[in-house]
């Protein structure tokens, strides 16, 4: 069998597999109005009544249907060459009503925008004008606002500038409140018969993951901070949805000073390595592909942390506990590198950010974190992520990761105790069974920077023989660029978002397993 039928075989295999998974989930008689089965339609959910589990036998509706996830939902809203046209914005009137979270007069709107205009004509204050009358103004007035806004503010500076919707698909937001009812259920049994009258039952963690009920700011944050510190769009939330601006190019997301008192406190450690990132030039088209790839894989990304098969114990029953943590998880990893992303100046915070990050990725085991530091795995992941991304896509997103894999390379060269490295470039460290052991370089800096994230801790919290000697022999010079290496590892999140799946019966163990008895790839 060539390689191409084999991959097809192996894709309809998978895609059987994950039409057919569910997960029994114990529901009160009283949920959704009494009506689980409406409950399953809103949800997306395929369900069946198992009489002999006594519980439903849940899974996603998509895939029993062999479709993509539809979660959330991109439209072009509207850019020079249609401003004007009376439709350009009607698709914003499909939202829920905004006043049920916000309500301010149109007039207060007006005078803020006004008065951040008299202040500042740069382009934070065109962004914050724009995002101020989106957030802030009331259903009946967002088209016509926006379409002002739009014309007065951003077309002015930005003529390539464009106006999107990403839409939420309700049953997104059903699904990722569900794992907080049935929590609660599991800790008062009570309630599985007495329905409680007050919904502040059922809001543990909530604000731990508000992006995914209102705005995903910190799941867009990264994309458009991808070259970070240039920046080429920005979002402002809905309910129901997210506005997005785009400039159709990268600007500046920093001047060169710093603009504001607080700023000059960032801390500031003089290093002699240089940033590795140059400007780089993108266009309408390298935007739009770029938008509508990241929406892609949102999409799939959320139908793996939200598909309940994901998170079963030995007997497949959903373990709310297990999907709300690796829920909260997840939007704390995106949380993290859109702070990396906007702070630039303080390289401190956005370097525990990254160890925090990549704490994170190994906690849900996607990888540990040891492997994550060293240079030939970065690299080995990012050329895996090359091979995924169109051209257009790669050059939109590639860039920070790529810095992020030499930052690590680069730190090799801190090692300047020549009496510790051998001829061949290996480090000689304390090795607590073997009384030495001579390591790569690349081995080393991971060994390193471990002990600078233990010293998250206090330095020589817990000394080691060998940690001594790692702090000695190493100048302590972190590049800038490295605390993009968090940024890498989601990046390969988001375009494997299948590493979140529970693989345990897949089918492609089997295959697989199958193929190297005989001998064949």
């Amino acid at each position: 069998m060539n390689v191409r039928a084999r991959n097809s075989a192996e894709r309809r295999a998978v895609a059987q597999w994950l039409a057919s998974r569910d997960a029994l989930i114990d529901l009160p008689e009283w949920i959704w109005g009494g009506d689980p089965f409406g409950m399953a339609r809103d949800f997306g959910w395929k369900m069946v009544f198992d009489q002999e589990q006594q519980a439903y036998r849940v899974g996603l509706a998509e895939r029993r249907a062999r479709q993509s996830p539809k979660l959330i939902d991109l439209k072009k809203l509207a850019h020079a060459g249609n401003i004007d046209s009376p439709g350009s914005f009607s698709e914003l009137k499909t939202l829920p009503p905004q006043s049920s979270f916000i309500s301010i007069p149109v007039e207060v709107i007006n005078h803020e925008i006004q008065r951040i205009s008299r202040n500042d004509t740069g382009l934070g204050a065109v962004f914050s004008q724009i995002t101020t009358a989106t957030l802030s103004c009331h259903e009946n007035q967002l088209p016509e606002l926006i379409r002002d806004v739009f014309r007065e503010t951003l077309l002015e500076s930005l003529p390539g500038a464009c106006a999107w919707l990403l839409k939420i698909n309700k049953a997104l937001q059903h699904r990722f409140t569900i794992p907080r009812v049935l929590l609660a259920l599991e800790h008062d049994p009570r309630m599985r018969t007495d329905r409680p009258e007050d919904g502040a039952k059922f809001r543990s963690a909530n604000g731990l993951y508000s992006d995914t009920m209102m705005g995903l700011g910190s799941y867009l944050a990264p994309l458009l901070l991808s070259l970070s510190p240039w920046v080429w769009g920005i979002d402002a939330a809905r309910a129901g949805g997210v506005v997005i601006y785009t400039f159709g190019q990268e600007v500046p997301g920093r001047r060169h000073y710093p603009p504001e008192p607080l700023q000059k406190f960032h801390p500031s450690t003089p290093t002699v390595i240089q940033s590795r990132k140059v400007r780089v030039s993108v266009d309408g088209a390298d935007i739009e592909e770029s938008l509508h790839w990241w929406t892609r894989k949102l999409n799939e990304l959320f139908a793996e942390l939200t598909d309940p098969s994901n998170s079963v114990d030995s007997s497949g029953r959903l373990d709310p506990r297990r999907q709300l943590e690796r829920i909260l998880s997840v939007e704390q990893i995106f949380r993290n590198v859109q702070s990396i992303s906007a702070l630039d100046r303080d390289r401190h915070a956005a370097r525990m950010l990254c160890f925090d990050t990549l704490d994170c990725l190994s906690g849900l085991k996607l990888l540990d974190f040891e492997p994550m530091c060293t240079a030939s795995k970065a690299e080995a992941c990012l050329d895996e992520i090359k091979g995924e991304l169109p051209a257009r896509v790669a050059k939109v997103l590639l860039p920070r990761a790529e810095v992020a894999v030499q930052a690590l390379k680069d730190l090799q060269d801190g090692f300047f105790m020549s009496s510790l490295v051998d001829p061949d470039g290996r480090i000689e460290l304390p090795d607590d069974v073997h009384g030495s052991r001579k390591y790569e370089k690349d081995r080393a800096v991971a060994l390193w920077l471990r002990m600078l994230r233990n010293a998250g801790h206090s330095f020589g919290g817990r000394p080691t023989s060998r940690g001594d000697t790692l702090l000695i022999a190493h100048n302590g010079e972190v590049p800038p660029d490295f605390p993009d290496l968090a940024y890498l590892y989601l990046l390969r999140l988001i375009t494997f978002p299948e590493l979140l799946r529970d693989n345990r019966r897949s089918p492609l163990l089997g295959l697989r397993k199958q193929r190297r008895a005989e001998g064949v790839g």
